[in-house]
Parts: structure tokens; sequence; C-alpha cells
């Protein structure tokens, strides 16, 4: 797994972009400043942490239901390559 800053991120306007940061960040510990970022662009990345829980979870239940006879083999491949992009794999 790789090691990214846990969430939840949230999102709020800086400057003329927005600041994706956690509740315990400190000024020096903001995930990233998105200057001149659209809005939808920055919640998307701010999205990032339970997408990725999100996906994990949806392994699991695609796996148990390949277990009981689903062919589930393109969704389950499909999640797993997202979650290596997103671990930088």
């Amino acid at each position: 797994m790789s090691k990214h800053t846990p969430g939840p991120w949230t999102v709020r306007r800086y400057k003329a972009g927005y600041e994706i940061t956690t509740p315990t960040a400190t000024a020096e510990a903001v995930v990233t400043r998105l200057v001149s970022a659209s809005f939808h662009d920055a919640h998307l990345i701010a999205a990032a942490p339970d997408l990725l829980a999100a996906l994990r979870y949806a392994i699991d239940q695609l796996t148990n239901m390949q277990s009981g006879g689903w062919p589930c083999e393109d969704e389950i491949a499909m999640a797993r390559a997202a979650i290596a992009k997103a671990e930088g794999r």
C-alpha cells in the first residue's frame, strides 16, 4: 500500500484556486494547493481516499460474488488497475 496522507480530505478556497487539506493539517502540512484549479477537480482529488477505500471494498464484494459463480474477472481487474495507479505502481 502506498503511503499517502490519510483522509478525510476537505476542499476550501485558497487565493485563485483551492486548497485540499485534512482536519489536523497545519499550514505546512496541507495536502496540496491547486491554484487556478476548477472546483470540480479539487473535489475529485479530495474524494481520492474515499474512492480508494470504496474500490478496495468493491474488490472484496466482487471476489465473494465470483466465488458464488458470478463472472467478475473484468470488474476486479479494472478496480485493481485503478488502485495500482493510485498507489503509483
